[in-house]
């Protein structure tokens, strides 16, 4: 009861907003996570500026150059070819002339010869007639790639302008290559990587400008949450004190004053609580100044305001065990039975154990435990489960001191039985 955050819970309880509460925890949790996440975007907006700037250079370059990956090497063949067209040229007319035109005797005009001679002797031997096919099928296999050599000599022109602009062509992929330190085949993926970059840090202005959006719209509902929060907080403070002061009066803390004290914080910062810290604080007597209950209460009076308290709070505080050790110091009479009753009523709803020297608080118990020091040289404590008749000769015991009479007893089963009656 004298921690910050019970106080706050309980308060909370009491005017039945901790859905509330839970939920503005939840939205300043997810302030805090944006926040975070804008703060580390925006620190790298100068950054983010400049290499998009460079970027945009960059890429604009490249598709000035509009690379292409099988382009480096078509023009690398291509040079190649243009720069020896002389040697392919003179290359390709000697071997056609060789298989075609040669007077002493052409690669086809032999096989021609063989083929002829080869189908005229397999009228004797018919196995030769196989091998006359074959010389056959090579014949023509041979036309075929003199055409084919026909073909190229036609395209074996020396071209100074084209060998010119494959020459320029070349030398600029190889030198925007070694600007962006790559292999000239992989120009196009280089210029790829820049647009997906680019296209990241553009993504990225727009989750600024979301997560902007974003941070506006959770603190516009924490504040709005932590007006109702605030609201509420101030109405129950005001009723809990009131209620907690009117059971201290019975309970024979006729002068004391309880009072529920909200702290302002500074809204700008929207703690995760709230805009307020809670604090309990009380006067046991006129001349003394309200202060926190770990101040002012002594033991005794901390444990019947903490009874006080639980009684009021019975339908929404959680606890479900209540030890009280104390209650009962500076009391006796009415104010007894009363505080007896308090604890026998508040037992309805939870567990509670008392530990009382005051037979007026002890009958209201609904079972009863005996605890005794063991005595000799060995320490100890024994704790025993009183039946109806050991009930009775305990409470009697109370009410009379060393010796029991039998009025005393009578007494005592008098005093239970009104309670359980």
């Amino acid at each position: 009861m004298l921690k910050r955050d019970v106080q706050r819970t309980t308060l909370d309880a009491f005017a039945h907003i901790q859905s509330t509460v839970t939920q503005m925890g939840d939205i300043h949790r997810n302030i805090s996570e944006t926040t975070q996440a804008l703060d580390a975007l925006q620190q790298l907006t100068g950054e983010r500026e400049a290499r998009e700037s460079f970027l945009r250079y960059q890429i604009s370059e490249l598709e000035a150059l509009n690379p292409n990956a099988d382009e480096w090497h078509s023009l690398d063949q291509r040079q190649t070819q243009l720069a020896h067209t002389r040697e392919l040229a003179e290359g390709a007319w000697t071997s056609l002339q060789q298989l075609t035109e040669d007077e002493s005797g052409s690669a086809l005009l032999t096989l021609n010869q063989a083929g002829a001679r080869l189908h005229h002797l397999a009228r004797y031997d018919p196995r030769l007639e196989t091998m006359a096919t074959e010389f056959d099928e090579l014949q023509v296999r041979l036309t075929e790639t003199a055409n084919d050599l026909r073909h190229c000599l036609e395209g074996y022109e020396l071209d100074p302008e084209e060998y010119a602009q494959v020459q320029a062509r070349l030398g600029a992929l190889h030198e925007a290559a070694r600007k962006y330190q790559v292999q000239p085949e992989a120009l196009k993926d280089a210029l790829e990587k820049l647009q997906q970059e680019l296209a990241t840090i553009a993504d990225s202005s727009d989750q600024l400008a979301v997560l902007e959006q974003s941070l506006s719209d959770l603190n516009q509902r924490y504040d709005e949450l932590a007006t109702d929060v605030s609201q509420a907080r101030q109405v129950a403070a005001e009723q809990l004190g009131k209620a907690v002061t009117a059971h201290l009066a019975e309970f024979g803390l006729t002068d004391a004053d309880f009072r529920v004290n909200l702290v302002p914080i500074d809204e700008a910062g929207r703690q995760r609580h709230g805009r307020e810290r809670v604090q309990f604080t009380v006067r046991t007597t006129h001349e003394m100044a309200y202060g926190p209950l770990e101040r002012v209460a002594s033991g005794g009076e901390l444990s019947r305001i903490s009874l006080a308290l639980q009684v009021v709070t019975s339908t929404v505080d959680p606890v479900p065990l209540s030890i009280y050790d104390e209650v009962d110091v500076g009391i006796g009479g009415s104010v007894a039975e009363i505080v007896g009753s308090k604890l026998r009523t508040l037992g309805r709803d939870r567990q509670v154990l008392c530990i009382t020297h005051l037979p007026q608080v002890a009958v209201q118990g609904e079972g009863h435990l005996r605890v005794t020091k063991a005595s000799g040289a060995q320490s100890g404590v024994a704790v025993e489960l009183l039946d109806p008749d050991a009930r009775i000769e305990e409470i009697a015991r109370m009410l009379g001191g060393v010796k029991i009479t039998r009025q005393t007893r009578d007494h005592a089963r008098d005093m239970l039985s009104r309670v359980t009656s």
